[in-house]
């Protein structure tokens, strides 16, 4: 899910909050609790990772927490404090329309394979009565820290030549290996004519630096009214700053399939 598509569903969320009512016991059967965000998740092998899983309802849920099930070889969960659960960030009940985030933590080793499923479990209780919903889970994608500074995770995008251009944001997914990388910038050579939010060039969402294990996304935009359909092969090219100061740079290789 994109982080577009995020905003767009907190924003929904929290509007909607204003109609939400307390249900009685007996449609807590039905109320089911709501996973916020994307269920891909990368993060470096063999570090001990803090996952978070943000949540929120229609009806008020009491003592909500969390729980992970997960059965490869080579990893290992655990929460806060040594609890059997992760509970809620800002306190123990799930508001109607609120949103909050429980955590867990994550150890992989050399033993556990590149890509593996985690399943989620919400546990809660209203009017001294216990619900459980299995709502999906979390896709694991682990990266190897071979001296690079970061991961870009992403090596193509799909673009439109009709409409209005509002599905036509491109997302350049990164993975923080190195304990911090600086002042990272990205342009694109090639044929296709880009739009940049800093003009020439843009950077990440949240700020210019990645830490190590930390995801973030740049963005670029085509105007659909200045391509054609095809592919286009264009080059990415990433800058940043070392731990000496000095400018370094990246090139990779980015495929635009154009509809």
């Amino acid at each position: 899910m994109s982080a577009r598509r995020i905003c767009s569903l907190l924003l929904a969320t929290c509007l909607a909050s204003v109609a939400f009512v307390t249900a009685p016991a007996s449609a807590q059967w039905t109320s089911q609790p709501v996973m916020l965000g994307d269920n891909d998740v990368s993060i470096v092998r063999g570090e001990d990772t803090w996952i978070n899983v943000a949540w929120t309802a229609p009806t008020t849920m009491e003592n909500f927490r969390m729980v992970v099930q997960e059965w490869q070889v080579g990893t290992e969960t655990a929460y806060a404090e040594g609890r059997e659960a992760a509970f809620l960030e800002q306190d123990l009940t799930l508001s109607a329309g609120e949103i909050d985030v429980t955590r867990f933590k994550l150890t992989t080793s050399d033993a556990t394979p590149e890509r593996f499923f985690i399943q989620v479990v919400a546990e809660w209780e209203f009017e001294g009565e216990t619900y459980r919903y299995f709502p999906g889970g979390l896709n694991l994608r682990l990266v190897d820290f071979d001296g690079e500074q970061y991961k870009l995770l992403t090596d193509d995008a799909t673009v439109s030549s009709r409409g209005d251009g509002a599905s036509n944001w491109v997302e350049l997914d990164f993975l923080g290996l190195a304990p911090m990388t600086s002042d990272i910038s990205v342009a694109i050579e090639g044929d296709v004519p880009i739009y940049y939010p800093q003009e020439t060039f843009t950077s990440l969402h949240h700020d210019a630096r990645l830490r190590a294990n930390e995801r973030d996304v740049a963005r670029f935009w085509v105007d659909p009214t200045t391509v054609s359909e095809g592919s286009e092969e264009v080059i990415l090219v990433v800058q940043w700053l070392d731990a000496d100061g000095q400018l370094q740079s990246d090139r990779f290789p980015f495929v635009l399939d154009i509809l």
